[in-house]
């Protein structure tokens, strides 16, 4: 009798709870979604000064690359291997340190993280042979068109208003890397400095003017793959770890680079040392933090303000 009579005030309750949850829940109104906190200046300042640490790392880079490219007689492939190989152990030894799992990737960043491993190795790839055919003044300076096409690209894909200042920024930037490059300015350049033995081969008979239109032109669509890289980065970089984005990167770019190798022909074999080794160490190195400091830095920046940087 006692038990039947707890049970039926346990129902009792639990019914006029329910009615009362029922009444209240339909009185209230449902309120608008708190609108998005905006990043504060401190973080957005931090995050600047982080995508320039990582342009200053990758422009040594690329002189790096420029370097060993005619010094060592390093294809392109092989180049984007030796460098994503070592950047690999970099990766997956960041991750350890840091306790994140390289597997740990949301199923709905697979999409914009497989067209960032894409973009970044045919930007790698098409920048190596755009720096075989023209000198580096001019193939960076080409390269570097891609701040103008990420505001475009973030405005299309990511919905991110361009400001008035942001476009100036850019302009003013792009203008002063004119003046200080000077890309059309005649050098008395040693043909050995510009043409490593694989572009030399391919364009004998070339005018120096064809050569530099080709190499201009794989180093603008190595621009346009790398503010699609940015773009990516920056859809990625909110929800997983800098070593996880990095290790798929430079796993995509061990797989790709074999594959590229064995399409292409090879008229020649590169100088193998123990300084050559070294100095792709440095470079792995180079692009390591690069690649660390600009995942982090997009983060706090939007792709239009990191172009001016």
């Amino acid at each position: 009798e006692q038990l039947r009579k707890k049970l039926n005030t346990t129902e009792v309750l639990d019914a006029s709870e329910l009615k009362e949850g029922g009444e209240s829940s339909a009185s209230q109104k449902v309120e608008p979604a708190p609108a998005k906190e905006e990043t504060p200046l401190s973080l957005k300042l931090y995050g600047m000064m982080l995508f320039l640490l990582s342009m200053i790392a990758y422009s040594f880079f690329m002189i790096m690359v420029k370097t060993s490219l005619n010094k060592y007689h390093l294809t392109p492939q092989e180049m984007t291997y030796y460098v994503s190989l070592i950047n690999l152990i970099f990766s997956y030894a960041n991750s350890r340190i840091s306790k994140a799992d390289v597997l740990d990737v949301p199923q709905q960043f697979y999409k914009p993280l497989f067209i960032r491993i894409l973009s970044g190795f045919l930007s790698d790839v098409f920048l190596y042979i755009g720096l075989l055919y023209t000198s580096y003044p001019k193939a960076i300076c080409a390269f570097f068109t891609n701040t103008l096409m990420i505001p475009v690209i973030a405005q299309v894909l990511l919905h991110e208003k361009m400001q008035k200042a942001d476009i100036v920024g850019i302009i003013i930037a792009f203008i002063g890397m004119l003046f200080i490059i000077q890309p059309f300015k005649s050098v008395n350049e040693d043909p050995a400095l510009v043409l490593s033995p694989e572009a030399a081969t391919t364009n004998s008979g070339m005018s120096q003017t064809v050569s530099d239109i080709i190499g201009a032109l794989c180093c603008l669509f190595a621009a346009f793959n790398s503010a699609i890289v940015v773009i990516q980065m920056r859809l990625v970089s909110q929800n997983m770890h800098n070593s996880i984005i990095g290790f798929h990167y430079f796993m995509g770019g061990c797989i790709l680079s074999p594959l590229w190798s064995f399409i292409s022909e090879r008229t020649y074999f590169p100088d193998y040392s123990l300084s050559m080794v070294g100095f792709t160490v440095l470079e792995s190195l180079a692009l390591c933090l690069m690649q660390l400091f600009m995942t982090v830095s997009l983060k706090y920046v939007t792709a239009s303000a990191s172009s001016i940087i």
